[in-house]
């Protein structure tokens, strides 16, 4: 089943700065970082990042951090930190730099935290809001426990076809009254030129009954625009990757606004750190960041 097709394969990562009052709204950057983790590592790889998440605590840093992992596909772990610009970032890489010992303690972290990865990529994504279905709902991602992340990559010289190929889809889903907000975000760096990333929040995995209940619906209200819609997503996309990634909130640090519409699940007792090793020699290639 094409997951273009379901545009309901996004909603998204309707993440907030700490200074955002509701109802809250996808932001324009997103600061991504993904780790592969090896087998049977999960447990030490969760304790080591607890102890990033209570570092940018008890420095008070000045974003917000979402962290997930993987239920299907590969063992991984997200986080995701969202940006109003590329200026905002900066502030945060800044805020690192002048921290007396911050940026030491997280050179340390993360070689601790590496020897329990086998892979892991950074990434910037943009929002996209003309491939987006009702950004303005997107709104409720407090209330959501994992989401449904496809991850499309287009062929070069192709980025028309799957655009075209993308409203296409955006309009059947708003003739099939599609309820489910869509939030697309495209990878400016990290990745290879043209990755799309389609978000779907989802209150439990029941919510994908009905995605496929409206599958035929979507379908017919693509009406004559059906042939064409599947001869552009042949000459655009290049692969399409589709996996389910769960919240985890004793990982993530979130803004206050944030935690207080559904504290029960975002405020859990905190997991003990691991135990800090000697640091490692700091790789002065390595730009600032938050992990």
């Amino acid at each position: 089943m094409n997951r273009l097709l379901l545009f309901v394969a996004p909603i998204t990562i309707a993440l907030t700065m700490a200074q955002y009052q509701a109802p809250m709204h996808p932001p324009a950057v997103l600061h991504i970082f993904r780790e592969d983790v090896k087998q049977g590592r999960t447990l030490a790889h969760e304790k080591s990042e607890a102890a990033f998440t209570q570092k940018m605590m008890k420095v008070r840093f000045p974003g917000q951090q979402l962290a997930a992992e993987s239920m299907t596909g590969p063992q991984q772990f997200w986080v995701f930190e969202p940006h109003e610009s590329f200026a905002e970032v900066d502030k945060t890489m800044k805020f690192i730099e002048k921290t007396p010992g911050l940026e030491s303690d997280l050179s340390m972290l993360a070689a601790q935290d590496g020897e329990l990865l086998s892979d892991s990529r950074e990434m910037y994504a943009v929002l996209r809001p003309d491939l987006s279905y009702k950004l303005e709902s997107a709104n409720n991602l407090p209330k959501m426990r994992m989401f449904d992340i496809t991850i499309i990559h287009v062929r070069l010289g192709h980025a028309g076809e799957f655009t075209e190929a993308a409203k296409i889809a955006i309009a059947a889903e708003g003739k099939a009254n599609g309820e489910r907000p869509v939030v697309t975000y495209q990878v400016v760096s990290g990745d290879r030129v043209g990755t799309y990333l389609l978000f779907r929040g989802l209150e439990s995995l029941a919510s994908l009954d009905a995605d496929m209940a409206g599958q035929k619906a979507r379908q017919e209200a693509m009406g004559e625009d059906r042939e064409k819609f599947a001869k552009l997503v042949g000459d655009s996309m290049a692969s399409e990757d589709n996996i389910l990634l769960r919240f985890n909130p004793k990982l993530s640090y979130m803004s206050k606004e944030f935690v207080a519409m559904d504290p029960d699940f975002w405020t859990p007792k905190p997991m003990r750190s691991a135990a800090p090793k000697p640091a490692a020699p700091k790789d002065m290639n390595k730009p600032a960041s938050g992990r």
